[in-house]
């Protein structure tokens, strides 16, 4: 029951937050992260000249990554109000809210799937949830079977292995 709530409670959460800032405004927000990490770590050079004079050259990558990721999530975030301005001009404002709704909960599901994910991986002798309070769960079970099926390539990736020479140095006797 309490695994329930646990689950539910970010679920609410994104639907509440999905509602409030609308679908124009979540799918600008994630592609404006996306894109300010992409620009300030492949572009930083751009605003070197600007900035050289005024910052340690050491510390000038880091300055410009900041400067550029900030502007380009602030112009995303200014490009979502606008686009929000005419929905609601044009009386779409809850269709924008409902869409929101849906990808709301869907981005704060994929991001419970892949913890569920996670979770049942490293917790596979069950120390830390056990198997009859997984078992007892609603939603707990489910969370766990559509994580494998809809998250394919983690069963593939090395994210959960631990590197030999990690083993090696830290003395650790982890299974492969």
């Amino acid at each position: 029951m309490w695994l329930d709530i646990t689950i539910s409670i970010p679920l609410l959460w994104g639907i509440y937050i999905g509602y409030k800032k609308g679908l124009v405004s979540q799918v600008l927000g994630v592609i404006s992260l996306f894109l300010g990490i992409w620009i300030g770590t492949n572009h930083g050079d751009w605003i070197y000249f600007l900035i050289e004079e005024k910052v340690d050259i050491k510390y000038l990558p880091i300055v410009s990554f900041a400067i550029l990721f900030v502007a380009t999530v602030i112009i995303g975030l200014l490009l979502a109000k606008g686009i929000e301005k005419m929905l609601a001009f044009i009386q779409l404002k809850q269709l924008n809210k409902l869409g929101g709704v849906i990808f709301g909960l869907i981005k704060v599901l994929l991001f419970l799937l892949a913890g569920v994910y996670f979770f049942e991986k490293w917790d596979e002798t069950n120390l830390i949830l056990s198997q009859e309070t997984k078992e007892s769960s609603i939603l707990y079970p489910v969370m766990s079977k559509a994580s494998n099926i809809l998250l394919p390539e983690l069963n593939n990736s090395k994210v959960l292995e631990i590197p030999a020479s990690l083993k090696q140095e830290n003395n650790l006797n982890v299974k492969d």
